[in-house]
């Protein structure tokens, strides 16, 4: 089974991250809770495997403050599928900004191109090389985020396909990075699951699952209908709003 339920949507109100308001009762529901519920369906129509849109490992560290509630829903969710399919049979591919389809298509090629940049690799390993110089340096988990490069959507599918068909094992992706602490300042530590973590880890390990599959690969298509009530319509009407 593969699970992308998640949400990340504000709150109408301005208050927050950078002037905007969340809802952390309605984010822990919505990515952990109702994730939960698909994992246990998933269970019972047995499943042996779950592939999970997490996000990276400097995303996390990232919003593990400002937007508790999506980060708790998304532990909530890994943690709830390592208990009921065990770690080796949890797949989390963790992104940072996913691009392509209908959702930033000229953008998410344009931002990796500037983040990728030789300026702005520049940018980043100088701010490294001064916090570095203090006794007690601070990781800007902001800035890496940033300046962290966004992946394409078809690359993030087939990476997850690959997981729920058991072509991800623990010596592609190794133990999973920690190091983590709630609002309180309490460590938290993850599961281990199976934890593909990045754009570059995901393009590698997308690299040795389709180097392993080859010309076995099928993409399966939507069979064509007619009318208003075709696939191709409903994607129409109801895609989603650019940002």
């Amino acid at each position: 089974a593969i699970s992308c339920i998640g949400n990340v949507q504000p709150k109408k109100e301005w208050t927050q991250l950078f002037g905007l308001g969340f809802d952390d009762d309605i984010l822990r529901y919505e990515n952990g809770v109702v994730n939960e519920r698909a994992i246990e369906l998933a269970k019972s129509a047995g499943a042996k495997r779950f592939s999970f849109v997490s996000v990276s490992y400097e995303t996390a560290k990232t919003l593990e403050g400002p937007i508790v509630g999506y980060v708790e829903g998304k532990r909530m969710c890994e943690q709830k599928a390592c208990g009921v399919f065990g770690e080796d049979n949890t797949v989390l591919v963790g992104p940072s900004l996913i691009y392509g389809g209908k959702r930033f298509p000229k953008l998410g090629k344009a931002y990796r191109s500037f983040v990728e940049s030789l300026p702005a690799r520049v940018y980043v390993a100088g701010n490294d090389f001064l916090r570095n110089l203090s006794t007690t340096p601070v990781e800007d988990w902001v800035e890496k985020l940033i300046f962290s490069s966004p992946v394409d959507v078809d690359t993030v599918a087939r990476v997850l396909c690959a997981g729920s068909l058991g072509q991800i094992d623990r010596d592609m992706v190794g133990p999973r990075k920690q190091d983590f602490y709630d609002t309180d300042g309490k460590a938290v530590t993850y599961p281990n699951a199976l934890f593909v973590d990045g754009t570059a880890d995901i393009e590698r390990i997308d690299g040795l699952v389709v180097s392993d599959l080859g010309s076995s690969v099928v993409v399966p298509t939507m069979p064509k209908t007619s009318g208003p009530s075709s696939a191709v319509a409903l994607e129409e009407e109801n895609a989603e709003p650019p940002f």
